[in-house]
């Protein structure tokens, strides 16, 4: 997975750079999103319709290139590059579009999901109802945010126009209870601002956690995009 790297308003943004393999990856990983969109008469139906026909799945260590599949389609290499991408991004609209699709049995949520500067809304329905920091593995999700692995971060119960709708607030990675409660502290305390945690990267949140609480920092971090060395 590559990530690019953007100054915005003073604040470097990492932002999810998919490959079309990683894309197609992500598309098989749950046909049942992309089959809502067979039958919509775009240049991709046909490819498509077989994907979905065939169950057509390769696992990452497999290492099948996009050239193959277009090659086991009858396809040129730069139309299923460019039908993948499609399908993909044409899940999301038609999600935003008519979630009413994408709803089976149980209770719908809205998923808004977050990992580091990427960020997505898909509406799904669940049998049961997840609980804070409960982890959320869904890798169809993984071209738009740059993994496939997140937790409840918070929940909403919210009513428009007499209707209950559940909001699930997703974020990338795993759940650290001790990190939230050190910065509700130190928002009770005062000595974080809601300013500190917007403008800055979560590494460089981690810093000042560790210096107003007085643990010894031994991790290093990358000046130019505020990430520890590790991560990159």
């Amino acid at each position: 997975m590559a990530w690019d790297f953007i100054k915005e308003n003073g604040k470097m943004l990492t932002i999810n750079k998919p490959s079309t393999l990683e894309t197609f990856y992500s598309i098989s990983n749950d046909y049942s999103c992309a089959r809502k969109l067979i039958g919509n008469q775009k240049d991709y139906s046909g490819f498509l319709e077989k994907l979905v026909e065939q169950n057509f799945h390769h696992e990452v260590d497999e290492r099948i290139t996009i050239k193959e599949i277009a090659q086991l389609f009858g396809h040129d290499v730069s139309k299923v590059t460019k039908w993948i991408r499609q399908i993909y991004e044409d899940i999301f609209k038609l999600n935003q579009a008519h979630p009413e699709l994408f709803l089976g049995e149980g209770i719908r949520y809205n998923l808004h999901v977050k990992n580091y500067d990427n960020f997505c809304y898909f509406a799904t329905t669940l049998k049961e109802t997840p609980r804070k920091y409960d982890q959320f593995s869904w890798w169809f999700l993984n071209a738009k945010m740059g993994t496939g692995q997140f937790y409840v971060q918070d929940i909403l119960h919210e009513i428009t126009n007499g209707k209950q709708q559940i909001i699930l607030y997703l974020k990338g990675g795993y759940p650290n209870e001790y990190r939230d409660h050190l910065i509700e502290r130190a928002k009770f305390e005062q000595t974080i601002s809601w300013k500190d945690l917007y403008d800055n990267r979560e590494s460089a949140v981690d810093e000042l956690l560790r210096q107003t609480y007085g643990y010894k920092s031994s991790t290093v971090v990358n000046e130019k995009t505020a990430y520890p060395y590790w991560k990159r």
